[in-house]
């Protein structure tokens, strides 16, 4: 009836609106035993659909406020009812279901990373669309995704709205962190510091003292203190399956490559092979210590890449390869493709993938601060 008559609603406003109010209550009602409360909630979407309402602007309509699912509720979702929905909203999803999908999609994409992409040089990693470098495409999703997370929290039509939005993320990014989406836990860290997003201290007031707390715990843990110290500490106890931090390893590839030759002379290499340490520059150079924004891991990323030591032709010194250096670029590389060599055991939610390829409405940086300063002054 729904589907094929919703025509009738058209022309009764009041049948509309019982209906609608309805179906939300039997969304947020207790589901029956032996019933799978995944119909019941795509019941609820579906009816959304038809009546081509998102279920933000419905409650907002009512003046009911907006509910996040408990995270500690929602169990892991196996099963999605498949039906279209032209219309969708992000609070649709559990965040704990939004973040197993972000966080299986990234782990596919950084499988498809080959070892080469990391040697390249002069590589542009302001990757176009059609890129077939799985790098350059990665560290695109990665301002992708941070940024559409600013976007949203800025265009909450209220500090209540926009409260509520940034709790999400920090739920979101928390399951990220759970699930050793290292690089996730980024995004949602990027997306909440923007300065449009910052900026907005009204909202935050307005988010729960127990919600900033996990999300000065998610900043600590990717702090860029001390090389990423905590980081490579939890990397390295960390169980796979993971998703890696891209700008770990592109700065530690930094480091290696300007600190280092690409040749020595011969009696530096004698130096070495008699196991005396390796010169001054091998040590790898704190990252700069500011805060990330979404073009941090791009603009950084395509810096350390393209960057290569060109053997000199001026000395007539026999010269030798510097194979040390050679050996901590392998190290670097191998310690990023053990994240490939496992997989999650994340079944993908059709209707979460669609929703996120399709409804990634990012607006530029300039346009994002304007509308922040006209949301809070």
């Amino acid at each position: 009836w729904v589907s094929k008559r919703s025509w009738t609603f058209e022309h009764d406003p009041h049948l509309r609106e019982d209906f609608l109010q309805w179906a939300e209550h039997l969304n947020e009602s207790e589901v029956p035993k032996g019933v799978n409360p995944l119909i019941v909630k795509g019941f609820f979407l579906f009816v959304k659909s038809c009546l081509g309402v998102s279920i933000t602007q419905y409650r907002l309509q009512t003046e009911s406020k907006l509910a996040i699912e408990d995270e500690a509720s929602a169990d892991p979702v196996l099963s999605w009812i498949d039906v279209p929905l032209p219309v969708i909203d992000i609070f649709d999803f559990p965040p704990k279901e939004v973040a197993r999908q972000l966080t299986l999609a990234a782990s596919i994409l950084y499988k498809e990373i080959d070892a080469k992409e990391w040697l390249q040089e002069g590589v542009d990693l302001g990757a176009q669309p059609g890129s077939k470098s799985a790098l350059l495409r990665a560290v695109t999703r990665f301002n992708k995704v941070s940024e559409w997370i600013a976007t949203l929290v800025v265009h909450g039509v209220n500090e209540e709205i926009r409260a509520q939005i940034i709790r999400y993320f920090v739920h979101v990014g928390q399951e990220c962190l759970t699930l050793n989406n290292f690089s996730g836990v980024l995004e949602v860290i990027t997306g909440l510091t923007n300065s449009a997003v910052t900026r907005l201290l009204q909202s935050f007031e307005k988010v729960p003292a127990s919600v900033l707390k996990q999300l000065d715990h998610l900043k600590s843990v990717m702090s860029f203190d001390n090389n990423y110290k905590r980081l490579r500490d939890l990397l390295y106890r960390s169980a796979l399956p993971g998703v890696p931090f891209l700008g770990l390893y592109t700065s530690d590839l930094f480091a290696i490559d300007n600190g280092n030759p690409d040749f020595l002379d011969e009696d530096e290499s004698n130096e070495a092979s008699n196991g005396k340490a390796p010169a001054e520059g091998n040590k790898q150079a704190d990252p700069p210590k500011k805060k990330t924004n979404s073009s941090d891991l791009s603009s950084s990323t395509k810096e350390e890449t393209s960057t290569t030591t060109a053997p000199s032709t001026s000395s007539s010194a026999p010269r030798v390869v510097n194979f040390e250096k050679l050996r901590m670029i392998a190290k670097v590389i191998l310690d990023f493709d053990r994240f490939k060599m496992s997989r999650y055991q994340i079944i993908p939610q059709p209707i979460i993938v669609q929703y996120l390829r399709d409804h990634m409405y990012i607006l530029p940086e300039d346009d994002l601060y304007e509308l922040s300063l006209r949301q809070e002054t």
